[in-house]
């Protein structure tokens, strides 16, 4: 397996690029899965929310039965998880190599496979970029699959990640506000910047790529790449700007 190094930013990178060999070594293990008997809508939200196009769909003891993919949202009619899932599913083994991988993705046509344990349990998922860049010996990575309910803004947010170029793909495009992140001296994070915006992606892509759209109370923090964001949903535009009125701090200006 590839040597690790850590950069000054905390990022994991490999020192020698050689190529990773299992699916194991290359899949994201941070698995975001759904009962069959979860409501459509509840697992739609968050789909678009992790920026994720599907979800294996498990039973009770993690078996993956089926997936539920943005398409099957729209095209299949059904209250519940179970009743739009496709099935069967493509699965592949942890310990299996990445060449059998690509032979799957090649036959199949997917983009992704459902990674199992030898018990059949459900323990990852695999993209065809994830085994891109294992093979060119790049640490893959993944966008987040875990979100926290804010009961006191009752907004459904992401988890924290870096506002860079890579990492801002793995925000939603879709609606809605974001939050940049500041760690201050004292170890605790400030609010540097939040807005709302017609798509979180593009706009944090945006701000990431072009210094001319970048404001100045932050500018110098993006040029450093000391911030994080952190996003959550709201299609309608009034309430949009509703929620930002509430959680703007009055020294942050929108």
């Amino acid at each position: 397996m590839s040597s690790e190094a850590t950069t000054q930013e905390g990022e994991t990178v490999l020192t020698e690029r050689q190529p990773m060999a299992t699916v194991e070594q290359a899949m994201s293990s941070e698995l975001f899965a759904v009962s069959p008997a979860e409501p459509v809508e509840h697992v739609l939200r968050y789909l678009l929310l992790l920026g994720l196009t599907g979800a294996p769909v498990v039973d009770d003891e993690g078996k993956p039965v089926g997936m539920l993919s943005l398409r099957d949202v729209l095209t299949r009619e059904g209250e519940t998880v179970g009743e739009r899932m496709s099935a069967p599913v493509v699965m592949i083994w942890a310990g299996a190599s990445l060449e059998d991988a690509v032979h799957l993705l090649c036959d199949t046509g997917h983009h992704r496979l459902v990674v199992v344990d030898q018990r059949g349990i459900a323990v990852g998922m695999l993209s065809s970029l994830d085994v891109v860049r294992a093979m060119a010996g790049r640490i893959p990575t993944h966008p987040n699959v875990r979100a926290d309910f804010d009961e006191r803004t009752g907004l459904l947010w992401t988890e924290d990640e870096r506002l860079d170029w890579e990492h801002v793909h793995h925000a939603p495009q879709a609606p809605g506000i974001f939050l940049l992140l500041e760690r201050s001296r004292d170890g605790l994070d400030r609010v540097a910047w939040i807005e709302a915006a017609d798509d979180i992606r593009a706009r944090l892509m945006d701000l990431v790529l072009r210094r001319a759209s970048r404001p100045l109370p932050i500018a110098s923090a993006i040029e450093r790449g000391a911030l994080r964001f952190r996003a959550a949903l709201e299609p309608n535009a009034a309430a949009r700007e509703q929620r930002l009125a509430e959680l703007v701090p009055s020294s942050i200006i929108h």
